[in-house]
Order: structure tokens, then sequence, then C-alpha cells
């Protein structure tokens, strides 16, 4: 489902605590712009992609503002929404595609996750790439590209599985400073990538900061249930000033970097 967790909880980076909050997902978006415009590696593309599409999913407000946090619990168990048994999988799929996806993604019967808290989930994995595409085309004499499409295929089947359970909570409080840096990795990805789409959340975000969160030549800090409230800190200025200048540079429209000034005028 795209997305960076919080934090791992473990020494091999594997298991996360499975928050998501908006300003890792911001910040690391723009990291993973940068390393392709540097390397031309089609993965860094590919991970800054899928963040944003996260962010638009997960996070967006049909307003145009972006929630602060996705949840690690659903009905009161950390991980429930993102783990997977064998047998879960194995319901889902054809016995092939089940194979596959149990050595590509690391399904083992006793699982890689356990919860202190309910011993009894037993069998419980994060999915993670495990063996690659390439390694899987050799140890399976087959082609690359055939091995992804398939696993692109089953990622797919599992995604639209996995809609149908009980989402996490969410902390859908907008917080001015944290948009203001999405709004510079929407602004950003767009220019770079030349997608419009991004482009279009980060005019919407900007509008809405601008009707909700801009009183009397001042920002706010925080905006839920329609009530806008807590004068702005500095963080809010800078971080929402530095976002317009990448709209700017994306759009070329002046009234961006208008009120960047402005903004940067009132610290």
């Amino acid at each position: 489902g795209g997305g960076f967790s919080r934090y791992s909880v473990d020494e091999r980076w594997l298991v996360p605590h499975f928050e998501k909050m908006l300003y890792d997902n911001a910040q690391l978006v723009r990291v993973y712009v940068h390393a392709w415009q540097i390397s031309d590696e089609p993965l860094f593309e590919r991970i800054a992609r899928e963040t944003l599409d996260y962010l638009i999913s997960e996070m967006l407000d049909e307003s145009g503002g972006l929630y602060s946090a996705q949840d690690a619990d659903s009905e009161g168990i950390e991980g429930k929404f993102f783990l997977w048994t064998i047998e879960e999988v194995a319901a889902l799929l054809n016995a092939d595609d089940a194979a596959l996806a149990e050595e590509a993604y690391g399904l083992t019967p006793g699982g890689n996750f356990s919860d202190p808290h309910h011993p009894e989930l037993t069998g419980r994995n994060v999915l993670h790439v495990s063996v690659t595409a390439e390694a899987l085309a050799q140890s399976h004499d087959g082609d690359a590209t055939e091995i992804a499409e398939r696993l692109a295929g089953i990622r797919r089947r599992l995604l639209a599985a996995r809609e149908e359970r009980v989402r996490p909570g969410l902390d859908d409080k907008v917080l001015t400073s944290w948009n203001g840096l999405a709004l510079a990795a929407f602004a950003e990805a767009g220019r770079v990538f030349g997608d419009a789409r991004y482009l279009d959340v980060a005019r919407r975000n900007t509008a809405f900061v601008r009707e909700q969160m801009w009183r009397d030549g001042r920002l706010l800090h925080s905006y839920k249930d329609g009530i806008a409230k807590v004068d702005g800190l500095i963080e809010d200025y800078c971080c929402t000033g530095l976002g317009l200048i990448e709209l700017y540079r994306a759009t070329g429209e002046l009234a961006h970097l208008e009120w960047a000034a402005e903004l940067f005028d009132a610290v």
C-alpha cells in the first residue's frame, strides 16, 4: 500500500512500528526524488511515487489538507491491518502464486511478528522482499520480467483483500508545518516527474491552508473538524514558505512566491 512506517522495532529493520507519520513520508519523498535525479535508479522513483500515492489514498482530506498520522492498531491490535498468515495468502491465490509469494515475501508458518500483548496471535508475517525477482527467475529457470509481473499481480490481489479489513485509526488533525513539508514534496515530485496529479494536490493543499489557516497576516497551527486554532509556530511559517517556493518553481505561478514572501516578512 505504500508509505513509510515510523520506525523499526528490531535490529534487522524488518518489523516496523506500523504507525505512519505525515512528516516522515513527506521528507522521505524528497530524499528519493533527489536520489533518482542523481542516479536515474528506477527503484527510487517507484518508492517516491508509491509514497505520494499512499498519502493521496490514506492521508488526503477532500478539502485538500493532509492528516497527521495513520495508527499502528486496528481493532485494538497492533499491526492487524498489515500482517499476513500463510493460510490467508493461500486462500486468496492459486497454489503456484501462493508458493511464489511465500518465497518472495518471506512468509513462514511461525511468522516473523510477535505481539507480547496478544501471544495467542501466532503465525503472522510482515511481508518483505526476501528474494528478488532476479534471484527467483534463476531458481525457477524463468524470466525476471515475468516473475516481477506475477509478483505485481499478487500484490494487487493482496492489497484488494486488505482493503476489506477494518482500517487502522486515523489522526485526522491537520498541522500547518507538516502540510508545508508535504506541499514541498508534492510540488517537487510533480515538477521532476512531470506529473500533473501531484501538482494538483499541491495546489489544493495551498488553497486549503490559505483559506483555513491564514488569518490577518498570521498562520494558525492546527485544524480539526472545521476549527483552526493555536497561533502559528516558526516551523509553520518556514515549512509553508519553503513549500510555496517549490510550488512556484514547479508552476511559475507568482502568487505562490508572493505569499511565501509575506510569510517570511511575518517571521
